[in-house]
Order: structure tokens, then sequence, then C-alpha cells
């Protein structure tokens, strides 16, 4: 009787032991969710038109970022060159999710297939931050100088 219950005790410590863990691990979770802040960066380009003309959008120039947990998520879009969100965690992309083999232009959006060469520019990669921060500062120099003259 007394190896019967020496033999119960123990897989209830085991099982204990097991819960505890998974609780642990809950709650860890549960922090990291709560205090672990979400960081975000927003670079846009206007350009300057009266409050009652149209706004050109072709003008428009947006650069989006966000990261959680040491980037350990992370995305964002790059307007106009790349209009999608993108999502990964850590190095896999998530969202949008792509076919294997790459990004396919289809046949009937291909430049040298008489198809719309807007359709082949939206498929191209975007290009580096640092350029188009470099192109936002010349725009701030531009409108200071102007600024000045006027």
């Amino acid at each position: 009787m007394g190896a019967v219950l020496a033999v119960i005790l123990t897989i209830l410590k085991w099982v204990g032991i097991a819960l505890l863990i998974i609780l642990g691990v809950a709650l860890v979770l549960l922090l990291l969710v709560l205090f672990v802040p979400v960081r975000y960066r927003v670079d846009a380009t206007l350009p300057e038109t009266d409050l009652e003309g149209a706004f050109p959008p072709e003008d428009t120039k947006a650069h989006v970022r966000f990261s959680w947990l040491l980037h350990l998520i992370n995305g964002g879009l790059l307007y106009p060159e790349r209009p999608e969100l993108f999502v990964r965690v850590a190095v896999f992309t998530v969202f949008p999710l792509r076919k294997k083999g790459g990004d396919k232009i289809p046949e009937e959006e291909r430049p040298e297939a008489g198809g719309a060469p807007e359709a082949a520019q939206a498929h191209e990669e975007p290009k580096r931050f640092n350029n188009f921060k470099k192109s936002m500062n010349q725009q701030i120099k531009i409108r200071k100088n102007s600024r000045r003259t006027a």
C-alpha cells in the first residue's frame, strides 16, 4: 500500500511541476504583451497646397515602420514605391504571403507584353530608407531656401 501511494504522489509531483512551468510561461508572455512597447516611425512628405486646392497624391511620399520585442515582429510600408503592408516574424515574412520562387509579374502586366508599366513598378523592390531620407532632407532645404528668398 505504501509503494502505491509513493508512485501516486510522485506522479502528482511531476504533474504539478509541469503545470507550474506552463503557468510561468503564460505569465511571462502576458507580462511581455503588457509591458513591451510597440515602436513605430512615420516619415512623410506632403506637397504644399492651399486648403481649397486639390491634394495631389502622386507627390506624397511616406515610410512607415513598426517593431515589437527587439524587432522580433516588425513591418511597415513604403508609399508610393511599395504601397502594401509587410509583416515579418523573426526572419520569416508573414504578410503578404509570397509564392515560392519570388514575386512573379503576370504575363499581361509586363511592359514588353503591352501591359501597364505601373504594374511592373509596383513589383519592384523598395528603395532603401536612406535614399528616402536624403530626398526628404533635400526637400526641406529647398523649402527653407524658398522661404528665405520670399
